[in-house]
Order: C-alpha cells, then sequence, then structure tokens
C-alpha cells in the first residue's frame, strides 16, 4: 500500500469538501404570500409555527394566538380565513406543529410547560372541525431548562397512530449540549386506545446528516421525511425503513433560496414544514428577531426540491 503524500493528501481534502458542498441541494421559491397580507389585521402579529395540509388547505398555528389560519396552498388571499377553535382560549398558545392521522384527525402539539406536579412537559390539542379539544399532557418529561417540542408528524405503525414530536435542540437539550449539532431527537408517542393513558415515548435520533443547529418542524408523506431547521435555514430530507420507526440511509440536506447577489439565505425563521407533493413542500415562518433578516418572515412559502 503507497503511502499518500502531503501534497496529495490536501489535494484529496479539498476534493472532498467540494464533493460535500455539491451534495447539499439549493430548494426554489416557487410562491409566498405574508400572513398579513393573506388574514388582515385579524392578528397583530403572525409567529407562524406550523402547519398542515389536508389535501385541499393549508392549517397554519402560531405560537402567539390560538386562532387557526386557513388558506389554499395557492395562497390567494380570496381562500383565507382565521377561526377561532375555543373562545375559551386566549394569549399565546406555544403551539409548535399540527399533524393529520390517518383517520384525518387534526393534532397539535405545544411546545411545553411547567406543570403544578412538577416537570416540564409537552401538550397534545386535539382538533375536532377545527375545534381544539384539550390540551393534555403528553408524560416525556422534558429536560429542565431545555428546549421543548417544535415539530409534529404523524405515521402508523401496527395499525397504531404514532406521535412524532420533534425535539428543538440537539440530545434534546438547551444549553450547550443542545448546539452540538447533528444530534437530533424525536419522541414517538404510541396511540393505542386499549391504554388508559399514553406510554412513554421512544426515542428516535435523527441521522447525523442533518446536522443543524436546531430542529423547527417535521412532516412524513408515506415513509418520506422532512425536517426543517429555523437558526440552520436548511431543510433535511429522509425516509424510514417501510413500516418501522428506523430511518434508511443518511438522506440528503438543502438550502433555502439565496437571493441574486446575497452571500447568504434570508429565510431566518422558518418553523414548520409540510409535503404538498413529491417534490414541493410548503413552509411558514415566525417573526424575525432585531438581528435578523424580516424579508420572509411571518410569511407562508412553497418551495421545490432539485429535480
Amino acid at each position: 500500500m503507497r503511502t499518500i503524500t502531503p501534497a496529495l493528501s490536501i489535494v484529496c481534502a479539498l476534493l472532498g469538501a467540494v464533493q460535500a458542498q455539491a451534495q447539499e441541494g439549493r430548494l426554489t421559491l416557487v410562491r409566498e404570500a405574508r400572513c398579513a397580507d393573506l388574514f388582515g389585521e385579524g392578528l397583530d402579529r403572525y409567529e407562524a409555527s406550523g402547519v398542515e395540509f389536508d389535501g385541499e388547505q393549508l392549517r397554519v398555528v402560531f405560537d402567539n394566538s390560538w386562532k387557526l389560519g386557513i388558506v389554499s396552498p395557492q395562497l390567494e388571499a380570496s381562500s383565507a380565513k382565521l377561526v377561532d377553535p375555543d373562545p375559551r382560549l386566549r394569549g399565546s398558545s406555544d403551539l409548535e406543529g399540527l399533524a393529520y392521522d390517518a383517520q384525518g384527525r387534526l393534532w397539535g402539539v405545544v411546545e411545553g410547560a411547567r406543570l403544578k406536579t412538577g416537570g416540564v412537559h409537552g401538550l397534545l390539542v386535539a382538533y375536532a372541525k377545527d375545534s381544539a379539544v384539550g390540551p393534555a399532557k403528553l408524560p416525556g418529561e422534558l429536560k429542565d431548562g431545555g428546549k421543548g417540542y417544535e415539530g409534529l408528524a404523524c405515521v402508523e405503525r401496527d395499525g397504531k397512530t404514532v406521535l412524532l414530536c420533534l425535539l428543538e435542540g440537539n440530545h434534546g437539550e438547551g444549553g450547550d449540549r443542545g448546539k452540538d449539532k447533528g444530534h437530533g431527537r424525536i419522541h414517538a408517542y404510541v396511540l393505542d386506545p386499549a391504554a388508559k393513558e399514553l406510554p412513554q415515548p421512544q426515542v428516535l435520533e435523527v441521522p447525523a446528516t442533518a446536522a443543524f443547529k436546531d430542529y423547527s418542524g417535521i412532516d412524513v408523506d408515506g415513509d418520506r421525511v422532512a425536517i426543517v431547521s429555523q437558526s440552520s435555514a436548511k431543510l433535511w430530507v429522509g425516509a424510514f425503513e417501510p413500516g418501522t420507526l428506523k430511518f434508511a440511509g443518511p438522506g440528503r440536506v438543502y438550502g433555502f433560496p439565496v437571493e441574486e447577489g446575497a452571500k447568504k439565505t434570508t429565510f431566518d425563521r422558518v418553523e414548520g414544514v409540510v409535503w404538498l407533493d413529491a417534490q414541493t413542500l410548503a413552509c411558514v415562518s415566525d417573526r424575525a428577531k432585531p438581528d435578523e433578516s424580516d424579508a420572509h418572515d411571518q410569511a407562508i412559502h412553497v418551495v421545490r426540491l432539485p429535480e
């Protein structure tokens, strides 16, 4: 076996870097609309945090309100409306994700709350004809001071619905450990009609290819999985092995669009994602912070994967 010279080692490293860079695709923006342009003055701000698609309309949740935004995937203002799921629910909702199950039931997940009994837990909301029921405690305790649930998806396994709750921080934690990129975590809850309460969650490890600073939204279509990151401004696409909760392969990462002449993307606040078809996804964005670009904040974006 020949020894590689230092100069050749450098060349190989450079080629490897180019290949890794080439493997990251770039999303194309198909269309976009500000929530204020769609829903008017129903809210003074639109901190969009999750989105779902029923095959005809998008439904959007906002973490600063319990109201539910409904609009066509074409983002036509004439199709847009705000509904009040429960007049008794006021103030910030902290809702971070929406998901339909195979029975057509709509679920929502609340990031987390410290309960009177102690401990921090995510909360589950059920919707019936756009009316909210709950919230109810999810049994998995979130680490004190850590990041809570930021996304929700549903899959069917062995005839039962499984709720996939995406944790915001790496390792499911906050602090420095939560910034340790490439350690995304999902809590999987099995809904068993015969059980009196939910079991403790199974913890799934997101493939390390999704080496993100945080994780802000998830959707599953069939076995295909999409996960977005707010801080990294990227999308990871992968898949489950059919009929399992085991990820099949490393998946692939895509960057959000970059405007001509810009050095980086200005999609700084993407928080939710949903598949529209095999090549197209809808995403929603929260309100920008003072040090972030507001070019695409408080909006719904339809993006397309490279062919």
